[in-house]
């Protein structure tokens, strides 16, 4: 995938307008947000230059259809009546989603030629052979794009099969990108312990058997797996997986009181996807055995268990980590560790006296990897009153990312802490107490456009602004440009100096990277963001 690294053009004077403080202690609104005279927003979807009818265009903003499909001409209509950034995308069966576009839009305006290009669907296909190189029946197969994640690589899904009677699968609904492919044996089963088995002298038998998640090709790490490219409209074949034998072993222990839930995983792995579970009744005794050498995490669920509802309301939740290397484990009883309300405070820090907390804030707390999904009622946002504080009321251990959503213009986090340490970039643990939130809201305002050598707009081009100072774990400021190549930053920008850059081309979540940034700074400047003001800037692509 070609990427471009933009330079900083100053052909237009870059300049200054301080704002004078208000009594809202930020920067002027900006437009978005205004409602008026009805907006529409029109385009034309083409697969290969033809127009592809059926296809539902997406709006996440205030559109007055959330999708629309498109006529046998391949053209749609969105409609609606507030200023706002959209975004726009497309998707139907037998296509790859199309791209998705950032556009503008203000009250009374028709904005045209906002046209969608898709691709006919790649596949991929191939066998999963057990290890005498037979077809294996049932097994899940699973293709992953590589991608950036909180600026680190990451893998995300993008498709799932499970293999036929003669181990054949196709994945199909593929874009053009970079892929990992990998399988699975059956998930290992929780089971009651019905005799003695620590083991502790090695006394019993190991396992021998398809033990460990294999990548292509035929490899049991995301390091050593081979990257599949593939492009538009591609069908590859052949992508073939085989599992082989592994000695393996067995982990027991007790559930602690109530009914639980149990899940294992490698830690390696990343707390992804479990390789072995299963429901244990209280107080009662299990093992799950076909674990390879490894480290692991066991995680349990202990629910109510006398509510009687379709969503099971659980009561704790914990995590025992434990090597596995050339015996049976014992864990011991599992221990019982009960959700804690979070509490926190908002403040906002200014040089006259403090203004009111903004409405409309909400705090919201990112669960850790191998948790992210919702488990029982465990919540994980809520809202910010008057008086500034807030409450997460069921929250299980683990180390959570902080989020603060509906921040005004100018308006930035200045300070995170939690039992007086600083946790901005970091973690915060719902038993380490209360958490203080200081805002800032003399923050400033960056607008700007890119634009080509020719000087025209560059729509949708990837802009970035990076503190010059950034720490490990900081996060970038990032955008879309729209389809002017116009991008603006007016909220979470505190004053300071930054260097700015934009790109095209990128893998997704690519320009959170700071080692990306930073080694690809050649053409970036360096630029102040001064307390309550304005900066205007122009960025050119090559």
């Amino acid at each position: 995938m070609k990427r471009t690294l933009a330079f900083w053009a100053l052909a237009q004077p870059i300049w200054w307008a301080p704002i004078a403080p208000n009594a809202a202690c930020q920067t002027p609104q900006i437009q978005s947000g205004r409602t008026g005279k009805p907006w529409s927003v029109e385009g034309t979807v083409t697969a290969g230059k033809q127009p592809v009818s059926g296809v539902k265009v997406w709006c996440q903003g205030p559109c007055s259809d959330q999708g629309v499909l498109t006529d046998e001409n391949g053209n749609y209509t969105l409609k609606g009546a507030t200023a706002s950034r959209l975004r726009i995308g497309g998707e139907k069966d037998g296509y790859s989603d199309a791209g998705a576009r950032t556009v503008s839009v203000r009250p009374g305006n028709r904005v045209e030629q906002i046209d969608l290009v898709m691709h006919k669907e790649a596949v991929v296909s191939g066998h999963v052979l057990d290890p005498n190189g037979d077809g294996l029946e049932g097994t899940e197969v699973v293709i992953y794009e590589k991608v950036y994640k909180q600026g680190n690589p990451a893998l995300a899904p993008r498709g799932t099969a499970r293999t036929n009677d003669l181990g054949e699968y196709r994945i199909a609904g593929l874009g053009a990108g970079r892929y990992v492919l990998v399988t699975s044996p059956k998930l290992l089963q929780v089971r009651k312990l019905t005799r003695i088995s620590a083991n502790r002298e090695g006394k019993r038998k190991p396992g021998f058997g398809m033990a460990r998640k294999m990548y292509y090709p035929n490899v049991d790490s995301t390091e050593a797996a081979s990257t599949i490219e593939v492009q538009s409209g591609q069908s590859i074949e052949g992508i073939d997986v085989r599992f082989r034998n592994e000695t393996t072993f067995c982990v027991s222990g007790r559930s602690p009181g109530g009914d639980s839930t149990l899940s294992v995983r490698e830690v390696s792995d990343g707390g992804g996807v479990p390789i072995g579970a299963g429901p244990v009744k209280a107080d009662e005794a299990f093992e799950l055995c076909g674990l390879p050498k490894g480290q692991y995490k066991l995680m349990v669920w202990t629910s109510g268990g006398s509510e009687v509802s379709a969503i099971r309301k659980y009561t704790s939740f914990s995590r025992t980590e434990f090597p596995v290397v050339d015996r049976d484990v014992e864990v011991g009883t599992l221990p019982i560790v009960p959700p804690s309300p979070l509490s926190g405070t908002v403040a906002v820090s200014a040089s006259f006296a403090p203004p009111p907390i903004p409405a409309g804030l909400s705090v919201g707390f990112e669960p850790p990897e191998d948790r992210s999904i919702m488990v029982g009622r465990e919540t994980y946002y809520t809202s910010v009153g008057s008086s500034g504080s807030f409450t997460l009321q069921s929250a299980f251990d683990g180390v959570y990312r902080l989020r603060v959503f509906g921040l005004p213009a100018g308006y930035y986090i200045k300070q995170f802490t939690q039992g007086g340490r600083d946790v901005k970039f970091g973690g915060v643990r719902p038993k380490a107490g209360p958490v203080s939130i200081l805002l800032g809201c003399d923050g400033g305002k960056v607008d700007g456009q890119v634009k080509n050598k020719d000087g025209l707009p560059v729509p949708e081009a990837m802009v970035a602004l990076l503190p010059k100072e950034a720490s490990a774990g900081a996060e970038v400021l990032s955008q879309s440009a729209d389809q002017d190549g116009r991008f603006s930053f007016f909220t979470d920008l505190p004053p300071g100096d930054y260097f700015a850059t934009a790109f095209s081309g990128l893998t997704e979540g690519e320009q959170q990277s700071l080692t990306f940034l930073r080694a690809n700074l050649q053409g970036a400047v360096e630029i102040t963001v001064a307390p309550m003001a304005s900066k205007q800037v122009v960025l050119a692509l090559p």
